[in-house]
């Protein structure tokens, strides 16, 4: 049986493996985060069995954490930038966000401007 601190390691290793990316947003931030998370959890990690420790991705969890502030700041700044959105009461797959550029994004069965927003990638979110 492995202890609690060579699991904490194990987990501290698995996300600081996750600092190679480098070009994510705000990465080191979400690495320290999660390993003080995991930290602080120490006690339940004995609930935690080896087998599911090995195969949980921690790179995976930090990048995921990532990607998602980014893509609440993104769009956080886009709610700016969002003219209206067009919306077809009895074809609801013909909705579109438009932005004050001139842009659109085709966003069906969306009914609120927060709710096309989320519904985008981050992709598209950083090509406005």
């Amino acid at each position: 049986m492995i202890s609690n601190k060579e699991k904490l390691e194990f987990i501290i290793r698995g996300l600081n493996s996750a600092a190679e990316i480098g070009a994510l947003y705000k990465l080191r931030e979400c690495i320290k985060e999660r390993i003080e998370f995991y930290t602080e959890m120490q006690d339940k990690l004995t609930l935690l069995s080896e087998v599911d420790l090995v195969n949980h991705s921690f790179r995976g969890e930090v990048i995921r954490l990532s990607e998602f502030k980014e893509k609440i700041m993104l769009t956080n700044k886009l709610v700016k930038k969002v003219e209206c959105l067009e919306r077809h009461s009895f074809a609801p797959e013909m909705n579109k966000l438009h932005f004050k550029n001139g842009g659109f994004f085709s966003t069906p069965q969306m009914l609120t401007i927060e709710a096309a927003l989320n519904s985008l990638e981050l992709n598209q979110l950083k090509a406005i």
